[in-house]
């Protein structure tokens, strides 16, 4: 796996947060609002890179707003 940016161990910390909370995962919007990102395109955007390094990926379903699943535990130093 690639290295992560701090952005990216932010926004994968949050949605585990999220996720342990609510039992479900944070929508593209809920994740923009949480970091004051301007759409939730950005958070589409982050997700996206998280994607490509193998840490998320996509649901099944299509068009699905809580579209991405982490692939296993992370952990951060």
């Amino acid at each position: 796996m690639n290295y992560l940016t701090e952005r990216q161990w932010e926004i994968l910390r949050f949605i585990n947060l999220f996720r342990d909370k609510e039992q479900c995962n944070p929508t593209m919007s809920e994740i923009a609002r949480h970091f004051d990102f301007k759409s939730a395109n950005a958070a589409q955007d982050h997700c996206e890179a998280l994607r490509k390094k193998g840490v998320l990926r996509k649901r099944d379903e299509r068009q699905h707003s809580r579209g991405y699943i982490v692939n296993f535990q992370w952990t951060h130093e």
